[in-house]
């Protein structure tokens, strides 16, 4: 492969993959400022496929200054009973699927906290997809209830 069919090769993939990402949309991200000394807070967002395809969300990061890790929970209402599990990944999002993120339900979860979060500030999460794309995204931290929906009693 020549030099040119390389660069060419390389340029259409960066489109493609700019392309995509453009189509992968995501409203309304926040995140829950924590009750004093959690070493966890609660995301929330709404993550749109406007692709017209199926997208796979494979992996969720925030910078390890601000917390140990981040992921994927959900929380489920059994026999009236509350609880929080993992969201397995890799997560399938249909062609044109909206996927909303809302306490109570789906959410992200940051644990092992590294620094205090106030309502205020501005936390970067990367969201990871199938075909190498990786989109970051600013959340705002939040001022809210944190017994309706919130999940800092994980500690």
């Amino acid at each position: 492969m020549t030099l040119f069919t390389r660069t060419l090769a390389g340029l259409w993939l960066a489109c493609c993959s700019s392309l995509a990402l453009a189509q992968i949309t995501v409203e309304d991200a926040w995140l829950r400022a924590p009750v004093a000394m959690s070493t966890s807070a609660a995301g929330y967002m709404t993550l749109h496929n406007q692709t017209g395809q199926p997208i796979t969300l494979t992996g969720i990061s925030v910078s390890p200054q601000i917390a140990a890790k981040a992921g994927l929970h959900q929380t489920l209402d059994k026999d009236g009973l509350m609880s929080m599990r993992p969201l397995p990944l890799p997560l399938k999002l249909a062609g044109d699927e909206t996927l909303a993120f809302t306490p109570g339900g789906k959410h992200i979860m940051l644990s092992g906290l590294k620094t205090t979060l106030t309502a205020g500030d501005t936390v970067t999460l990367t969201l990871y997809f199938t075909d190498s794309i990786n989109q970051t995204v600013s959340f705002a931290v939040k001022a809210g209830n944190t017994m309706q929906g919130d999940h800092q009693h994980h500690d």
